[in-house]
């Protein structure tokens, strides 16, 4: 299966060694995801401002997106989403026996009605399948 390996530090583009330097300094490396971008620096560029927006400003608190981040990596079977989300839910005080939960929320104790809405919500946002011919999704 081809790959695409994170663009290292020393091999970015001018206009976005910038931006690898202020990820490293704020994530101690450049998180592999936005080293692959780095191959195409005008994707980069234009991919930061859209997640800085989702992940860092409006109203949701940080615990219920990352409850939503981590259930949909999961969903999805992405290893290395789920294991960001992991470390950035634990940021958000989501506990590890929450997330060693996540899977049976339903049932759990662990978990208030706004937390279980939250996962039931990006559950059913992740499985919806779009309407036919119309690309909408059914949920």
């Amino acid at each position: 299966m081809a790959q695409v390996n994170p663009l290292p530090k020393e091999k970015a583009a001018a206009e976005i060694r910038d931006i690898f330097e202020t990820m490293e300094a704020k994530y101690g490396r450049v998180p592999n995801i936005f080293g692959a971008m780095g191959h195409r620096p005008n994707v980069l560029k234009t991919f930061l401002p859209f997640y800085g927006a989702v992940t860092q400003e409006g109203t949701i608190e940080p615990r219920f997106k990352e409850l939503a981040y981590l259930k949909t990596s999961m969903l999805n079977g992405c290893q290395y989403c789920s294991r960001a989300h992991t470390a950035a839910a634990e940021k958000a005080g989501i506990s590890k026996d929450e997330i060693d939960a996540l899977q049976f929320y339903r049932g759990s104790d662990l978990f208030y009605e706004k937390d279980k809405a939250t996962l039931l919500y990006a559950e059913r946002i992740t499985r919806a399948r779009p309407v036919s011919g119309r690309g909408r999704s059914r949920i």
